[in-house]
């Protein structure tokens, strides 16, 4: 346990308090056979958004493991270790098969439980596919999300089901993917704090729930932003929030048009731009995908309705776009590939 930082009880003591402590080892390290990742694997977990899962699966690192999550043809998500457990492949190169994953170094296919399930190049006398497996995690789908429970077998508990999750009138959606430079505990520290919401909030970018939330600045006598001042911010705003939605929207369509070349190139007999068709379909969905999400996560603070609704059309019609893409290049992929 780390010594916490003394408080001061003198005017001008910076001198007394110089020392910044280290890190909690226990609290911050969340790898493999630390406290906290131990603890912390004994609960569901949030690895991915389902929509992420398409023509190409994906590399992830969670709580200090490289892993790789993908949906087989058959509809299954599977979690398993990055790298083959015959000759240390990464399994982010391999091909998605109707049960599982195929490893792209020797073909071997790999179940979403870990069962090796073909061993080419092996002898018929071998029994290598069934006495090894390949690591994996078990996983579950609600809202969106892909979970997975990475702590022992053997104390794996039911996946939780809260009454909040199934509220009449309201619907449980995924958010916004980012990645924030800092270690999670910051992250929990500042979501279990509702007193800064009061302060940094309110000044910041106005009362976001109800006038309430903002009474305890108020006994603060807190600043506040005069109307005109009031306007410009949200003028500053909104404009900023139409440029959030339309960025990915320009990624998503230069995406879609590197995806079309590639699959036609892969028709025609280029056998390696069937990955390149994968990976920009791929791009291109996440592209979309999030640029509707920031529209429509933004609709209420964007308030111009003809925007927003051409927006949203445009939103609409490049996901049927990517969706027919989609199909088409796995078509292509199991055509090539056998």
């Amino acid at each position: 346990m780390t010594t916490p930082r003394p408080f001061l009880n003198v005017p001008y003591g910076a001198y007394l308090s110089r020392e910044l402590p280290a890190p909690d080892e226990e609290l911050t390290r969340v790898g493999p056979g630390t406290p906290c990742g131990e603890y912390l694997r004994r609960f569901w977990q949030p690895v991915a958004f389902a929509r992420e899962l398409g023509a190409v699966q994906l590399a992830i690192r969670i709580m200090g493991e490289d892993l790789v999550v993908f949906r087989d043809r058959s509809g299954r998500v599977g979690l398993l270790q990055r790298h083959c457990t015959h000759r240390g492949t990464s399994l982010e190169f391999g091909l998605i098969s109707v049960r599982g994953i195929r490893c792209c170094y020797h073909g071997w296919v790999f179940d979403v439980d870990g069962r090796i399930l073909e061993t080419p190049g092996e002898p018929p006398s071998s029994t290598l596919r069934d006495r090894l497996c390949q690591g994996a995690y078990p996983t579950h789908e609600l809202a969106g999300l892909v979970f997975a429970y990475m702590g022992p077998p053997d104390r794996r508990p039911a996946f939780p089901l809260y009454d909040t999750f199934d509220l009449p009138g309201f619907t449980l959606e995924p958010a916004g993917k980012f990645m924030l430079p800092c270690n999670w505990l910051q992250i929990k520290d500042n979501s279990m704090d509702p007193v800064h919401t009061s302060f940094l909030h309110a000044i910041s970018s106005g009362y976001q729930f109800t006038e309430a939330f903002g009474a305890l600045g108020d006994v603060y006598k807190m600043p506040k932003n005069t109307d005109e001042e009031k306007a410009a911010r949200t003028a500053k705003m909104q404009e900023t929030l139409k440029k959030a939605c339309q960025v990915p929207f320009e990624i998503g369509l230069k995406s879609l048009e590197v995806a079309r070349l590639a699959q036609r190139a892969a028709e025609i007999g280029n056998v390696a731009a069937v990955s390149d068709a994968g990976v920009a379909v791929l791009l291109a969905q996440a592209c979309a995908q999030s640029a509707a999400l920031n529209v429509k996560i933004n609709v209420n603070s964007i308030k111009d309705d003809a925007y927003n609704k051409e927006t949203w059309s445009k939103m609409e019609a490049m996901l049927k776009q990517v969706a027919a893409l989609e199909k088409t290049v796995m078509e292509t992929t199991y055509k090539k590939m056998g």
